[in-house]
């Protein structure tokens, strides 16, 4: 009798495991506490650039990314970097650039060349999650004499949360900068309205990976709804993102949408995770798509497809296996791990080898 209880106990678990994987595989959202919410919109069409920062399009399989281009009937596709399968009408498949650090050191060569050796701005805004892939994206650059220095400011409440200039002179000076900005307020709204009231080019970033979402989604003293969220950006932060990109043709502004979360975080989660619910993660996300539209900020939201594997592997891992070897990071659910920052910072790198 123990026997047959234990058995029917293990049976009802692995259903569940593959329910939970079903889901979260095929992205449908669903109320259970621990079943990832998605924001996939609809809508192919058919664009020349950024298809591996488009959920739609990228395809993460057997540890590969790839993504869907539009066929050029001037170009030959080459069978083996391209998947015979075709996700979408009109559209072929190939795989996303694995930058070595050599490569990106001659990519950074390159760009320079072109830009007759102005040096280089890649700035980082945001609040924690932003503040991983400046950290993931530092790595990248070699230490030929690179220099880290930091600013703490009013709005700094803890050591990691100070401003950080990286600055390499051999690479033609150029600056990797993090920017604590996690409310949009005033800090943020300075920063852009300086780079919108000159010209020069060397006094703005070059390119800019944004995301101020989750502390608005929790309480705090800038926004009470996600109607005042919206009527702040709109208003008070918008019109200077919209004039730094017109004054400065050459520069990108990447907007990361804030990752897909899981209602029961582990344990030892901070508080303000545990209230980072993913259907407002949803609602803030729509609300970002719809201020973005008609811009020229892309939004980055194919990062929502490796979180979810990896809010999967933590789910596993924490909650059904007993062993101890677990998936490296699974500490809140909303900053992903270490496999899923590489991934996407070549991401980054390939956003900005390619689009310049």
């Amino acid at each position: 009798m123990q026997v047959m209880v234990k058995t029917l106990a293990l049976t009802s678990l692995i259903i569940l495991v593959m329910l939970v994987m079903v889901k979260l595989k095929i992205g449908t959202i669903i109320s259970n506490s621990f079943i990832v919410q998605s924001d996939i919109v609809g809508g192919y069409g058919c664009q020349s650039t950024d298809e591996y920062l488009n959920r739609r399009f990228f395809i993460l399989k057997n540890n590969t990314s790839s993504y869907d281009v539009c066929e050029n009937g001037d170009e030959e596709t080459d069978a083996k970097e391209s998947s015979t399968e075709i996700s979408h009408p009109g559209r072929t498949r190939r795989l996303v650039q694995v930058y070595s650090m050599e490569d990106f050191v001659w990519c950074l060569d390159s760009l320079s060349l072109k830009r007759k050796r102005r040096p280089m701005h890649i700035a980082f805004m945001g609040d924690s999650t932003v503040r991983q892939h400046f950290i993931s994206f530092q790595r990248w650059v070699p230490d030929y004499d690179r220099k880290i220095g930091s600013q703490s400011t009013v709005f700094a409440q803890y050591p990691f949360h100070e401003d950080r200039n990286l600055t390499s002179p051999v690479l033609d000076n150029l600056i990797v900068s993090f920017h604590w900005r996690n409310l949009i307020k005033e800090d943020l709204i300075a920063d852009f309205k300086r780079w919108a009231s000159t010209s020069d080019h060397n006094h703005a970033p070059d390119f800019i990976l944004m995301g101020v979402t989750a502390h608005h989604i929790v309480t705090n003293n800038v926004t009470k709804s996600l109607q005042e969220y919206e009527r702040l950006f709109v208003e008070n932060f918008l019109p200077f993102i919209n004039q730094s990109l017109t004054l400065h043709p050459q520069q990108k502004i990447v907007w990361l949408l804030q990752n897909p979360t899981i209602e029961y975080a582990s344990p030892s989660a901070d508080r303000k995770v545990r209230i980072i619910d993913p259907d407002k993660i949803v609602q803030y996300n729509s609300v970002i798509r719809r201020i973005f539209r008609g811009t020229r900020v892309v939004i980055w939201d194919a990062l929502g497809a490796l979180v979810e594997e990896y809010l999967r592997a933590c789910f596993l891992g924490n909650f059904h296996r007993k062993d101890k070897t677990r998936y490296t990071d699974c500490q809140d659910f909303i900053h992903p791990g270490y496999r899923a920052l590489f991934i996407s910072t070549q991401h980054i790198i390939n956003h900005i080898c390619n689009e310049y």
